[in-house]
């Protein structure tokens, strides 16, 4: 929100330290210790109540922002972590390290998710992009004559993108089970949606902007 600035710092070979500043007249607001040696990173949390921290001594540290405490520590790395990233929703940390990898882990336990090593240098930067679904992508289906693309993952929800840019353009309320499989009618405004459960709906497709349809209908279970 702004109002908090965030420096990661430390001596080498000591320790290592993440301050916290009030932007609005520049006083600490609390100092993080925690590393043994100079920090890189520090990188709040998108809801803001956590700060995971990362340094030349390999590890990351989560820390509870409100008081300081410290809530896990991921280990793995090979060599000095020099950037963090978290995803969107909060629920994947990124690193990248000295040891030519960037690696993804589970906030909530720690657990390391996926090792990306494809790089054979150093990896100094990590940044997430805009992410499609939160699950495994199950299906695909074009409509409005290949304007719309339409998505569904595993994470159980059903997203349109304009294929003129791909961006996303709607989000179906969240299914009540996983989507086994769909079909777009010849009309291009339904699409039948059959789930897991045995369940079959006809979920109304709005129309496509760029289209020249009507940008305010609403997608509705029939």
């Amino acid at each position: 929100d702004g109002k908090r600035l965030i420096a990661a710092s430390g001596v080498a070979g000591l320790y290592g330290q993440a301050c916290v500043f009030d932007t609005a007249d520049g006083q600490l607001v609390r100092e993080i210790k925690g590393h043994r040696d100079t920090l890189y990173a520090a990188v709040p949390s998108p809801d803001g109540e956590q700060l995971a921290t990362a340094g030349y001594d390999r590890r990351i540290i989560l820390w509870n922002l409100a008081d300081g405490a410290e809530v896990r520590t991921f280990e793995g790395h090979n060599g000095a972590v020099f950037d963090l990233a978290f995803s969107p929703g909060g629920a994947v940390l990124a690193s990248a390290s000295a040891d030519d990898t960037v690696k993804l882990w589970k906030v909530a336990t720690g657990q390391r998710l996926d090792t990306l090593s494809q790089p054979l240098k150093e990896q100094y930067a990590v940044l997430f992009g805009p992410l499609a679904h939160e699950g495994a992508i199950s299906h695909l289906a074009f409509a409005h004559g290949g304007k719309t693309l339409v998505t569904v993952s595993e994470d159980r929800t059903i997203k349109l993108w304009e294929t003129a840019g791909y961006t996303q353009s709607y989000l179906f309320d969240r299914q009540p089970d996983v989507v086994a499989a769909i079909a777009v009618s010849p009309r291009s405004d339904l699409l039948a949606v059959g789930r897991m459960d045995g369940s079959l709906d006809f979920l109304t497709l709005p129309a496509n902007k760029s289209a020249g349809g009507d940008p305010a209908s609403v997608a509705t279970n029939e």
